[in-house]
């Protein structure tokens, strides 16, 4: 019975499938709404997951983490790719993270370290200016407390975050004081 859809979703992705083909079949897993708003949805899925070009999958679309970073370093490590309106507030972000404690970590094979995703998301990526981005200021306690746990608690109990005592609102108005590489 499951075959037919399989059979159809052969015939009507006979190129490389776009997003929206995607989402048919993926929009329970990947937030679409979110997605779309993302500056990486005008790239399509199979930019980052090359895999998912072939309908049906002969294999997983999902990417390794130990690849994440090399996969972002496409784009991301070559500003002629990426779009003149999309200028990044870190102009060599994949050097940059080579050199934080993350960075280090994932290349000397620890891969429980923070890679892209952990801290920009993974489809609804938005740039560090947009109040809804997982990297925006205000948000970076939240975003690093989601690993770091014991030191946003520290640093809440000892002040160094503004207004994480009275939650994300506070934080939203006040600005929190670090930044996407605070550690």
């Amino acid at each position: 019975m499951w075959i037919f859809p399989l059979m159809l979703a052969a015939v009507a992705f006979a190129g490389s499938p776009s997003p929206e083909d995607c989402l048919l079949c993926h929009g329970d897993a990947v937030a679409a709404k979110a997605f779309r708003a993302s500056p990486h949805a005008a790239r399509g899925c199979v930019a980052c997951h090359p895999a998912a070009a072939q309908v049906p999958h002969t294999r997983s679309p999902r990417v390794a983490r130990s690849d994440i970073p090399l996969l972002c370093a496409g784009c991301h490590g070559d500003p002629g790719r990426m779009h003149p309106s999309r200028a990044l507030s870190e102009p060599a972000p994949v050097g940059s993270y080579a050199l934080t404690v993350h960075g280090q970590a994932v290349a000397a094979g620890r891969l429980n370290a923070a890679v892209c995703t952990d801290c920009h998301g993974s489809h609804a990526i938005l740039g560090s200016s947009k109040a809804g981005s997982r990297v925006h200021r205000n948000n970076i306690p939240d975003t690093c407390g989601h690993c770091h746990r014991a030191e946003r608690q520290a640093d809440c109990d000892a002040g160094a975050v503004r207004g994480c005592e009275a939650g994300s609102q506070a934080r939203q108005r006040q600005g929190s004081g670090l930044d996407a590489q605070g550690f």
